[in-house]
């Protein structure tokens, strides 16, 4: 089966693909080329609210290479990569306060109320062998902050190893600046 081109228009963007899907064997093999363009998240999730958080638009490129009979086997077999980028957009300032572990920031947010922080930039680079993505490249700038990642995400077992580290803009009198770890099965991280 050959979807080329299989274009088509949704939530305020377009993905533009080309799938190509060999079931002559026991294990279908698929490879797939998709471009995403100014992809409006908050239209393809209308019921899913973040503090009213905005997420912009969302373009990017997946590339991926893999075999298997279900979604989860195909990404857990995946070779290659994805990169996204947001232009626009915000995030919650107390969420990139405790980031940096800053307390004595974060204690007047929790007191006065969270807000939007607007987002000056958010990329990411994955690449992938054998379902294990690796973080090439993963960093959110905000007027407060700039968050950076590594580690990654393996799809084969389930699991993520992620660390966020947050370098503040601004004084803080009590900020740990200690770097946060997101380890565990998808089903309990």
């Amino acid at each position: 089966l050959t979807l080329e081109p299989l274009n088509f228009a949704v939530a305020g963007g377009n993905l533009v693909s080309q799938i190509r899907m060999d079931a002559r064997q026991q294990v279908i093999r698929t490879r797939a080329d998709v471009a995403v363009r100014h992809l409006h998240l908050e239209k393809l999730f209308p019921s899913f609210k973040l503090n009213q958080a905005n997420a912009g638009t969302i373009s990017g490129r997946i590339k991926l290479d893999t075999g298997g009979n279900s979604l989860a086997a195909m990404l857990g077999q995946a070779n290659g990569g994805a990169a996204v980028m947001m232009e626009g957009g915000s995030v919650s300032e107390l969420l990139v306060r405790l980031i940096n572990l800053d307390v004595a920031n974060a204690i007047p947010v929790l007191l006065t109320g969270d807000r939007q922080l607007p987002v000056r930039c958010m990329v990411t680079d994955l690449n992938g062998v054998q379902g294990d993505f690796k973080i090439e490249t993963l960093v959110l700038d905000t007027g407060k902050a700039v968050v950076r990642g590594s580690g990654g995400v393996n799809f084969a077992a389930e699991t993520l190893d992620l660390t966020l580290t947050s370098k503040s803009k601004g004084f803080s009198l009590a900020a740990l600046r200690g770097p946060i770890h997101i380890r565990g099965t998808f089903k309990n991280p």
